[in-house]
């Protein structure tokens, strides 16, 4: 189980698909960061998933910007075909990086209860009632 935060410019997941980022415009943004690495298509076996693979250019994206946050430094960055980027359990520093990406796409950081979070990764809109 995770939380999923989303890079989108849609107001919602569910809407993503109505004004998606493009896996071109997507492409782009990554390969412009030197701390970005785009995973290349086929089979990549990973513990505990031994038949992952990647189907599609730019549907996986790891970012070592964070050499601490996990064993191997990295944190995936995962395209939507619905026209979005998401996030498992980013934390802080994870939800700024995702917020300058956003910026770059002009989009906005959103989680899994419809809020957003700003620059430094703190939360600028709460969590929707619906």
């Amino acid at each position: 189980m995770g939380y999923y935060v989303a890079i989108l410019r849609s107001p919602d997941i569910e809407s993503a698909s109505e004004n998606p980022i493009s896996r071109e415009e997507w492409l782009a943004c990554v390969r412009d960061d030197p701390k970005m690495r785009v995973l290349p298509t086929g089979p990549m076996p990973l513990p505990g998933m031994p038949h992952f693979r990647v189907r599609i250019e730019g549907d996986e994206v790891w970012w070592s910007g964070l050499p601490d946050v996990n064993p191997e430094g990295i944190v995936w960055f995962t395209y939507v075909r619905d026209g979005y980027i998401e996030v498992k359990n980013p934390d802080e520093d994870i939800l700024h990086k995702m917020h300058e990406i956003a910026c770059k796409l002009n989009a906005r950081v959103r989680g899994e209860e419809g809020e957003e979070y700003g620059e430094f990764g703190e939360m600028t809109k709460p969590p929707s009632d619906d």
